[in-house]
């Protein structure tokens, strides 16, 4: 069993895919632009955090690394944008453990690295009064910089001590806000090997929160 986190909670901040949502119909159309660009080129390492530290779309990340598109290789990529988007369900774990830490009083977050068309899905499936949000392309730097942590605890008024980060990530999701100064706790769905600091589901959480 997992262990109660070792200073008073006043917030919970969660990654968002893997952690409260998943996508069920996997198309990967900003990996298929990525694709699109020759294999030497300089662009292909910056692409990824690119498009999740900025806002912008698939026609405004091709316009921005120059690559070339037909009209009909963009509208495929729009189709396979809209049936992945449309397969977003939450786990069926989170609407309660929401509700349960609210009821305890604690302020909820989420705090994800995602290109701007994915934030709509988590707001429309979850429709939770978040007490703030911290989207990677809308902070303009991505987990594990400590900037995007820094911006949940300051909308959340809390210190990074009194945040628990939630989320399938070792890197992103724990290593990181614990290195910012935050409490952590790693997330990993049907695991039967846990640590201490570990959870294999959110059911789980609301016990673990004083």
């Amino acid at each position: 069993m997992a262990r109660r986190p070792a200073h008073q909670i006043r917030a919970v901040v969660f990654d968002a895919y893997g952690t409260l949502v998943e996508i069920t119909d996997r198309r990967r159309p900003f990996k298929q632009l990525l694709e699109q660009l020759p294999r030497e080129s300089t662009f292909r390492q910056a692409f990824a955090q690119t498009v999740m530290s900025e806002p912008m779309d698939l026609e405004a990340a091709a316009i921005r690394f120059g690559i070339p598109l037909s009209p009909k290789t963009l509208d495929q990529l729009h189709h396979d944008l809209d049936c992945e988007l449309a397969s977003i369900r939450p786990f069926s774990d989170v609407i309660d453990c929401l509700h349960a830490l609210k009821q305890r009083g604690v302020k909820l977050a989420v705090c994800s690295n995602l290109a701007k068309p994915y934030a709509i899905p988590v707001q429309r499936l979850i429709p939770m009064a978040w007490d703030a949000i911290s989207w990677s392309f809308e902070v303009g730097a991505i987990k594990p910089h400590e900037d995007i942590y820094a911006s949940a605890c300051q909308q959340l008024g809390v210190s990074p001590c009194e945040a628990l980060m939630v989320g399938d990530s070792e890197d992103e999701d724990y290593v990181g806000p614990l290195r910012f100064g935050m409490q952590a706790m790693r997330l990993r769905r049907g695991s039967l090997s846990l640590t201490l600091d570990t959870i294999n589901s959110l059911s789980e959480l609301p016990n673990l929160v004083r």
